[in-house]
């Protein structure tokens, strides 16, 4: 599991030195300070992901010890804001995040590493995620075209074309990548979701930047 670290006084100096040592020897760090722009800048020049609280916030939610009770920080920010009863907000317009070329066993591999992610920290939101996607309303309509002596492949070309359509319309809208081959691809996803589903309940490893890590229960963390 990746090891974490906590630097105080990362805003300069020798706590700045240290913190983007201990990043470029792999650990996960956590940086403190009085100057929110100069932890800002420390974490900017470390390339990681830089979360800033209000520590009036964070301590009312129990702390740095908190955060570090979920295994995704991106989980654990958003159990923070709620137990404060303040709202978690998405962005209208995403940035975007270049990740290179990846090969489609680095994709497959990054969706699982998620996936067992969302298990963990949000299982009653995940259980529900095998019937998302295109298949389960296809099925549905391919049943309801057999019953109604319907053609089944006339009725799903056509649902698949408003279905798929749609995400196209919201692609287009939003801005996102849109090809031709797009309306394929979301196929794809679709078919894999339920095998994907299915193996973020066969285990617990996965591998985040090179860092062997595995998805514990509470009991065996404490």
């Amino acid at each position: 599991m990746q090891k974490v670290a906590i630097v105080t006084g990362a805003g300069s100096g020798i706590g700045r030195a240290v913190a983007l040592a201990l990043a470029d020897a792999g650990y996960g760090v956590t940086l403190a300070g009085r100057r929110a722009e100069a932890l800002a800048e420390t974490a900017s020049l470390a390339q990681g992901k830089t979360m800033l609280f209000r520590r009036a916030l964070l301590e009312r939610a129990g702390g740095i010890r908190a955060l570090a009770l979920e295994i995704a920080e991106d989980a654990a920010a958003t159990k923070l804001v709620r137990k404060n009863d303040l709202r978690v907000r998405v962005v209208d317009r995403p940035f975007p995040q270049p990740l290179g070329h990846r090969t489609a066993a680095e994709v497959w591999r990054r969706q699982l590493r998620w996936a067992r992610l969302r298990r963990d920290t949000f299982r009653f939101y995940f259980v529900p995620e095998i019937a998302a996607g295109g298949i389960p309303p296809l099925a549905a309509c391919a049943i309801f075209a057999a019953s109604t002596d319907w053609p089944v492949a006339g009725a799903l070309t056509a649902f698949g074309a408003i279905w798929y359509g749609a995400e196209a319309a919201l692609a287009y809208a939003a801005g996102w990548h849109l090809s031709w081959r797009s309306p394929f691809l979301w196929l794809l996803r679709d078919l894999l979701l339920p095998i994907l589903w299915s193996a973020r309940w066969l285990g617990n490893d996965f591998v985040w930047r090179g860092h062997p890590m595995r998805v514990l229960d509470r009991s065996s963390a404490a």
